[in-house]
């Protein structure tokens, strides 16, 4: 179940990146539509770390944050479709051909996923850049409360390296309740195949 959870507790900054993407870019031509969605994860995760980043900052526990971004992104993404449902209707999606290109990518994919998969089996916890850096830094931000700040006192690594990732899966953790090893893992799949994707969206546009 823990696996599937911390899938699940992506989508809400996934939803809240396709919105912005779209609000920024109204287009609903199929291909459009396709790199904006695959551009959603950059966006979203990029967003909802840097305000989570400020939140906490504040002093205001994570855990009001994580609800306030995921009714906002139920209510911006309802209100997306409810707004666009007779242009949703109409989205006539290209006829995708196959190519030697699109056939080595999906080769490349598929195995990406593959050794992501046996190589989390073998260290859920990663490779010591993971769990000495960006993993711990996300401990302090959810096990710290407000002296979550004292990642910055840490010595012998890199307590200055940036706070994407490191409140990426802190605010996923904060969804399961737990510091699982499932939260990083499924993080960095999600945002591996969604950039493959990009790449992908973006040579076919």
């Amino acid at each position: 179940m823990t696996p599937l959870l911390s899938f699940i507790a992506l989508l809400p900054r996934l939803l809240l990146g396709f919105c912005i993407v779209h609000f920024i870019w109204n287009a609903t031509d199929g291909k459009s539509l396709l790199v904006k969605v695959f551009l959603s994860a950059a966006v979203g995760f990029g967003v909802s770390s840097l305000l989570g980043f400020l939140w906490i900052w504040l002093s205001l526990p994570l855990v009001a944050y994580v609800v306030f971004e995921s009714v906002m992104s139920v209510i911006l993404t309802g209100w997306l479709l409810l707004k666009n449902r007779d242009v949703i209707r109409s989205i006539k999606f290209p006829k995708l051909s196959v190519t030697i290109w699109g056939t080595l990518l999906f080769a490349g994919v598929l195995v990406f996923v593959l050794n992501l998969v046996l190589y989390s089996r073998q260290f859920p916890h990663g490779r010591p850049d993971a769990w000495i850096n960006w993993n711990v830094a996300a401990r302090f931000i959810y096990l710290g409360g407000t002296d979550w700040q004292s990642t910055f006192l840490r010595q012998y690594d890199h307590p200055d390296y940036p706070l994407f990732t490191a409140v990426a899966n802190a605010i996923t953790w904060t969804f399961l309740g737990s510091t699982s090893t499932w939260g990083p893992i499924a993080f960095h799949l999600v945002i591996s195949i969604f950039t493959a994707g990009s790449l992908f969206a973006l040579v076919n546009f």
